[in-house]
């Protein structure tokens, strides 16, 4: 597949939707299945968006466990690779999941699954900010954290 970014990867992390793992701050107002739901909704939006665009390749680092039949359907879906969540905490996945990647691309994004937000216009102006030297892309989120880091 020719892609615009051959040499940098997109990291998608994605939890399995299992009910009351998932958008659990949701189930104040929502039952465990309808924000299981909203997860795999934004899942799949997510990974339509990577995907549909061809900047780069696309990496799924799934959880808890690859093995989840909503991740090899995905697999079939969407030209992603999957990849295993490796740390105690979300800090410690997300440096291995950088530290892999970049023994074969030369530049990475990492995303969550539930960023509806971001576009595809977002990907590629941060994409080619790394490939200009800057040494990191934040995205910021509404509720003071990030929905994007390179």
């Amino acid at each position: 597949m020719a892609y615009k970014h051959p040499d940098a990867v997109i990291i998608v992390f994605c939890k399995a939707p299992i009910p009351n793992q998932v958008k659990t701050r949701l189930t104040r107002v929502l039952s465990p299945e309808q924000a299981c739901d909203i997860h795999i909704e934004l899942s799949l939006k997510t990974l339509q968006l990577v995907t549909q665009v061809k900047l780069c390749p696309v990496q799924l680092w799934c959880a808890p466990s690859i093995e989840h039949d909503f991740f090899s359907a995905v697999a079939d879906t969407y030209p992603v690779t999957l990849w295993q969540q490796q740390g105690c905490d979300l800090g410690e996945r997300m440096q291995h999941a950088f530290c892999s990647a970049l023994k074969n691309y030369s530049r990475a994004l990492l995303m969550g699954c539930d960023c509806p937000s971001l576009t595809s216009q977002d990907l590629e102006e941060a994409l080619t900010a790394l490939q200009q030297g800057d040494d990191v892309v934040l995205a910021p989120a509404e509720d003071g954290g990030y929905v994007l880091s390179a």
